[in-house]
């Protein structure tokens, strides 16, 4: 074994305690980096894979009420390659057992485009079959054969569950005014379009369909023909797959874990980097007297720096292998969660190789970033100059010392000291501005969430319960509600889809119209100050 090598084990030794902390800063940065980027690829491939299956629509729009005959001159817009029509309509369930209101979504089933995946049972034959979303079968414990009474168009009807099926429309299923899931009291029904007909009296109409754009045409220039042609019929509104809400989310998701896998691994490299600066300039000048004798023997400058590289390079190896290894649990464990929130058919850890390259990689060039002056300080030392104790720094006027005559001697030895080696000052700076940064990443998030759920549910929406009706009543209404037994105060308000143009840029919206003096749901400025 050589000289050096015999040297960085006693070395290794040595900082054996340093050495581990430290790596295990690098471990972290990379476990994050390693979870997040597989957590990613996984969601990324589960949902393309199943959009590609089930022949996922390209756009979505709503409507009153227009006859199917329209559906040809849709077809005939530049752009569109299919389109389906549908039947789309909120309806509430009764389940006598329980206490809260439930209700679902019934969708007519459409063959050609959003085709569902079957996990249990099979599609409807009868005109009273249905098939239920995943999420609201597990929660409500449903199964095929189970029994469900709805009350559709005002009327009671049983219904039986035929099987239980996955939606590339429907991955994450959530009420318009709630945008957190509730599985128990909100699910997704698919009917057989001649039941939804007979059942919302919509024989030879549709109120909803669903496109297959070509890719050569701008969206846009597609959907402002699609709502020219459905503006007499009620259509609030075409839109692409990115307003609709459930790839809406998963796409801020996609975005949330690219923002995790770069902002947190840079704040923990950042702080070992710093690490490895401060271990090995210190290191660097204790072994001046050995680093002269080295070189005094004839030891290159390439092989003494290639030394301290190495030993930096342990340390940082260490670390990213153990980062490795926790992310590639940590991923699986954040996949396993979101298959609890997101529904596919086949949704597992994918962990690419390559990561591996990758957060060894980065862990090796942060460290050794961290390291890289101390070991080119450790390069320009000449054997002569190294065997005596370091020359007194010469120290000169700050630049701050040239603006102000008032700093006492102990501010200016200060600033002297800060000045006279900036570049350390200022990775000194970024090390303990790193250091904060973890503390602060560590409680932001359930600081956040606490002050949203406060200014949220304590300032802006003061209920308790709020009902949502499918068609406008009136405020006798709220006179009734309000002389239900337990029920203090009542409050009525309209909410309403609009579109608002500007030259040539539009922008759908909600327009809600409240009391003159709400006091359940109130207007606050930046100031959370009642407006």
């Amino acid at each position: 074994m050589k000289t050096l090598d015999r040297k960085l084990f006693r070395d290794i030794r040595a900082l054996r305690f340093q050495g581990l902390s430290i790596a295990l800063v690098i471990a972290a940065g990379i476990a994050v980096f390693t979870a997040s980027r597989s957590a990613y690829d996984s969601l990324l491939f589960a949902r393309d894979k199943f959009y590609a299956s089930s022949r996922f629509a390209s756009a979505f729009v709503s409507l009153k009420r227009a006859p199917v005959s329209l559906e040809k001159d849709l077809l005939s817009i530049p752009g569109i390659l299919a389109i389906q029509t549908r039947i789309v309509n909120e309806a509430v369930l009764d389940f006598p057992d329980d206490i809260l209101p439930s209700a679902a979504r019934f969708v007519s089933i459409t063959n050609d485009m959003n085709k569902l995946i079957m996990s249990q049972g099979s599609m409807p034959f009868f005109a009273d079959e249905v098939v239920i979303s995943q999420t609201f079968a597990a929660a409500n414990k449903l199964a095929q054969g189970s029994e469900i009474t709805a009350i559709l168009n005002g009327k009671k009807k049983k219904l039986y569950v035929s099987g239980i099926a996955l939606s590339p429309e429907y991955v994450y299923v959530f009420r318009g005014t709630n945008p957190l899931p509730d599985d128990r009291h909100y699910g997704i029904i698919w009917m057989k379009k001649e039941a939804m007909e007979s059942a919302f009296q919509m024989k030879g109409a549709f109120n909803d369909a669903v496109f297959i754009f070509a890719s050569d045409v701008p969206v846009s220039s597609i959907l402002k023909r699609i709502d020219k042609v459905l503006e007499r019929y009620g259509g609030v509104g075409s839109y692409d797959r990115n307003r609709l809400p459930s790839h809406s989310f998963l796409r801020d998701e996609f975005k949330q874990l690219k923002s995790t896998s770069f902002m947190v691994p840079v704040i923990f490299l950042g702080v070992a980097a710093f690490l490895l600066h401060m271990v090995s300039a210190r290191l660097v000048s204790k072994e001046r007297e050995q680093i002269a004798t080295l070189k005094a023997l004839g030891y290159s400058n390439l092989s003494i720096a290639t030394h301290y590289l190495k030993l930096i390079g342990a340390i940082c190896l260490i670390g990213s292998l153990a980062g490795i290894v926790a992310g590639y649990f940590l991923g699986k464990s954040w996949t396993d969660l979101y298959s609890e929130f997101y529904r596919f058919p086949e949704l597992k850890h994918r962990f690419d190789p390559f990561l591996i390259f990758t957060g060894l990689m980065i862990g090796l060039i942060a460290g050794n970033i961290g390291a890289l002056f101390s070991v080119l300080q450790a390069m320009k030392l000449e054997p002569a100059q190294a065997m005596r104790p370091p020359i007194p720094a010469n120290f000169r006027f700050s630049p701050i010392e040239r603006f102000s005559n008032r700093l006492n001697i102990k501010t200016r030895l200060i600033l002297r000291h800060l000045f006279y080696r900036p570049l350390r000052t200022v990775l000194t700076i970024t090390g303990i501005a790193s250091s904060v940064m973890i503390m602060i990443v560590g409680t932001f998030m359930q600081d956040a969430v606490d002050t949203m759920l406060r200014i949220q549910y304590d300032l802006l929406q003061r209920e308790s319960m709020s009902i949502t009706f499918l068609n406008p009543v009136t405020s006798h209404s709220v006179i009734e509600l309000s002389g239900m037994q337990g029920v203090l105060f009542a409050e009525g308000y309209r909410n309403v889809y609009v579109r608002i143009r500007k030259g040539a840029q539009s922008k759908e919206l909600a327009l809600m119209g409240l009391p003159e003096k709400s006091s359940l749901r109130r207007l606050i400025d930046k100031n959370q100050k009642t407006v």
